[in-house]
């Protein structure tokens, strides 16, 4: 867990007033803010999977009855 929230996780720079949290939880300068930068360990993939579950609800079709 991060200590000092005034420096980057990654290459322990001051950061300043430009702090750009993660959703790993950490710090991060301009530099290694995207996850691509810094290896993160957040499962993106996962969180946009469940994201799109629950906007697009299946949708069980009923039988229709024939009217003939």
């Amino acid at each position: 867990l991060q200590t000092n929230l005034n420096k980057c996780w990654h290459c322990s720079k001051k950061v300043g007033l430009v702090k750009t949290p993660c959703k790993c939880s950490y710090v991060f300068c301009p530099r290694h803010r995207h996850a691509e930068a810094h290896d993160c360990t957040f499962d993106y993939f996962a969180e946009n999977k469940a994201r799109l579950e629950k906007a697009n609800p299946q949708i069980a079709h009923q039988k229709m009855e024939k009217i003939f």
